[in-house]
């Protein structure tokens, strides 16, 4: 019986002492690219949104949501490529807002609405 409980009493005092509740929320930054889109052979036009991955080390990702710069690339090309014809279209960056593709009240900064 005294083995048991001596056990017992080890193996609690190793598992709380094994916890621990420090540790790192963010990781430090790196250029990571979201990329969606619907496509479909029956519309005659496509969209795709390129958007960032973002979280500044420190930051406030509600205050940093706001800022368009930290949600869109500036400077992008994005083509798409028909693998059966091999033929690429360049997309152009247009303001979905502008295309009847309002973006909805919320975190994220609402103007440009930018899509590729």
């Amino acid at each position: 019986m005294n083995k048991n409980l001596i056990f017992t009493l080890l193996s609690t005092i190793f598992i709380f002492s094994a916890c621990s509740t420090d540790f790192e929320l963010e990781a430090e930054w790196k250029d990571i690219p979201i990329v969606y889109s619907f496509l479909s052979v029956q519309d005659t036009a496509h969209y795709v949104r390129v958007e960032k991955a973002f979280l500044e080390p420190g930051g406030n990702a509600l205050e940093i949501a706001k800022v368009t710069d930290s949600i869109y690339y500036q400077n992008l090309t994005v083509e798409l490529e028909n693998l059966t014809t091999n033929q690429t279209f360049v997309m152009e960056r247009v303001d979905g807002s502008g295309e009847g593709y309002p973006k909805e009240e919320g975190i994220f900064a609402n103007e440009p609405n930018v899509f590729l």
